[in-house]
């Protein structure tokens, strides 16, 4: 496996990228771009992406991974990745020119670059063959209160340790009774104005790109993950979702025992194969 660092720009900026390349690799035909999610570098939490992409290498597909404008190496402004749509077409117009026989890019993606991604890519359906989506975010506190009291407050009723604390009189009930009171006003609770501006809600935003992506996408949803909980609820409720999910075209594997970034070692495992099986089965790649 061979590492190499690849400099791009937008406007004046440069930015800067890591491409792993398998030792074999000649023409390059399918190639996975990592976007990161956070304001975070390349490496990612606990260095899952270098970790990934390295899996990923050692399997035969070419990974790059960045830095967004203003983060890590790359040079300009962070202005969050509700604008990361400059910086994702800039790495997808590099890595085409950079090769030229590239058929397939398929997205990786984390939390808000996971978002971003999905926002972005109703503009780049030609290039963009599949993505891999792992616990997208949704910014919103009515919707992240209304899966707390969704999957973490019934869940607590058939707690047994619960019930034990409740019987010996060790359960403050009046705390728990406004936490809960608190949620449900939270849960109902509508976003004023729309996000940026746009009139509509953020998870709108992120649906509406989704759903003009007519191509493959996976999304990895962690069982222990109030974020991608939230969104696996949206898209599950949702009508064009449902039906493409009936179809075959959207495929949710639930990663049981996952938080956020898979950091139990056994966990993240899982995720990394269900990853690199999804990408070969939409990167022109042999299942192996």
């Amino acid at each position: 496996m061979a590492e190499k660092t690849i400099k791009f720009a937008i406007n004046d900026n440069s930015l800067f990228g890591i491409l792993n390349l398998p030792d074999d690799a000649e023409a390059i035909e399918s190639i996975v771009l990592m976007i990161i999610g956070g304001a975070q570098t390349r490496i990612g939490s606990h260095r899952m992406y270098v970790q990934l992409a390295r899996h990923f290498c050692d399997n035969g597909v070419p990974v790059m991974r960045f830095d967004y404008q203003g983060l890590g190496d790359s040079e300009g402004e962070f202005v969050g990745f509700e604008y990361a749509g400059p910086s994702i077409r800039a790495a997808i117009d590099m890595l085409y020119a950079e090769f030229p026989e590239l058929k397939s890019l398929v997205i990786w993606s984390l939390c808000d670059g996971a978002a971003a991604s999905m926002i972005y890519s109703a503009e780049d359906v030609d290039r963009i063959s599949a993505m891999v989506l792992a616990n997208p975010f949704l910014e919103t506190e009515a919707g992240k209160a209304q899966t707390v009291l969704k999957y973490y407050y019934i869940k607590r009723l058939f707690d047994r340790e619960l019930w034990k604390k409740i019987l010996g009189l060790k359960f403050k009930l009046s705390d728990s009774a406004r936490s809960f009171l608190s949620l449900v006003k939270t849960s109902t609770s509508e976003e004023k104005g729309g996000w940026l501006g746009t009139g509509i809600t953020m998870p709108q935003c992120v649906l509406d790109g989704l759903n003009s992506f007519p191509n493959p996408v996976y999304f990895l949803i962690s069982s222990n993950d109030i974020q991608g909980l939230e969104f696996y609820d949206l898209i599950r409720n949702d009508k064009i979702c449902k039906s493409r999910i009936a179809r075959g075209d959207i495929v949710v594997k639930s990663i049981k025992g996952g938080d956020h970034t898979f950091t139990d070692i056994e966990v993240k495992k899982i995720a990394f194969d269900e990853s690199l099986l999804a990408i070969k089965e939409n990167a022109l790649l042999p299942v192996v």
